[in-house]
């Protein structure tokens, strides 16, 4: 039983996808023929070594692979786009420069961070409310001028997977 080429394709596996694989190999390794137990314990010593690299992954590595497990919506990268594009806006200038009105920008760009930060690291705590400050996933912020910055180890990460400010 070749498992090769379904332990290549782990990293960019769903959280859902690898709950199932985990579970059938663990299956495979207690009630399985002996050819399924050798690629049940192939698998999760595989599993295992993967979790060892996503954990102790660089910062840009992190990024890298959230947004592959989770590849970002046109929405979400045309919300990270505007940032890019613009570092240091406001989110009225972000919410204008996508089209919108208010401060739309702020919420929806958080969420993109929040829903990744399993993968990132944990939102900074807000020094104004008390909550998570989810754009402070992927975003610096200035409290003098309200302004947010990509991050530079999350523009890096972007980079990787074809996400990058235009040039003018």
């Amino acid at each position: 039983m070749n498992v090769d080429t379904l332990i290549a394709s782990l990293p960019a596996k769903s959280d859902k996808d690898r709950r199932t694989i985990l579970a059938r190999a663990e299956d495979w390794v207690a009630d399985g023929s002996p050819e399924q137990q050798e690629a049940g314990r192939k698998v999760l010593d595989a599993f295992s070594k993967l979790q060892e690299r996503e954990a102790a992954s660089d910062p840009v590595s992190k990024v890298e692979n959230a947004f592959a497990r989770m590849p970002p919506s046109d929405l979400g990268v045309s919300l990270m786009q505007v940032l890019l594009d613009n570092p240091g806006a406001t989110s009225t200038a972000l919410t204008e420069a996508i089209g919108w009105q208010d401060k739309a920008w702020q919420l929806h760009f958080g969420k993109i961070g929040w829903d990744r930060q399993d993968y990132l690291w944990p939102a900074p705590w807000s020094k104004v409310r008390n909550e998570p400050f989810k754009a402070g996933i992927l975003a610096d912020f200035d409290e003098a001028t309200s302004g947010f910055t990509m991050k530079p180890e999350v523009v890096a990460g972007l980079e990787r997977i074809g996400i990058k400010a235009k040039r003018i």
